[in-house]
């Protein structure tokens, strides 16, 4: 990640956010439902996206302070 990150950052202004690969991501469409509201679920959801929604929020995060 951290070659991926220099290569964008070295030719563009923006920051590289990683995202855990997941296989139950596409749940989230399956389901229709946000990443944080499977978190909420608890259980094993609670375990298979809570690192992916605090990945999210970081991206989210950085949306909110640049007024996108």
């Amino acid at each position: 990640m951290d070659n991926i990150r220099a290569a964008i950052e070295q030719f563009f202004d923006l920051p590289a956010f990683e995202i855990k690969h997941s296989k139950s991501l596409p749940n989230i469409f399956k389901e229709k439902k946000s990443v944080r509201a499977m978190v909420s679920e608890g259980g094993l959801k609670k375990y298979h996206f809570g690192e992916v929604a605090d990945q999210f929020d970081l991206i989210i995060g950085y949306m909110k302070e640049r007024g996108s």
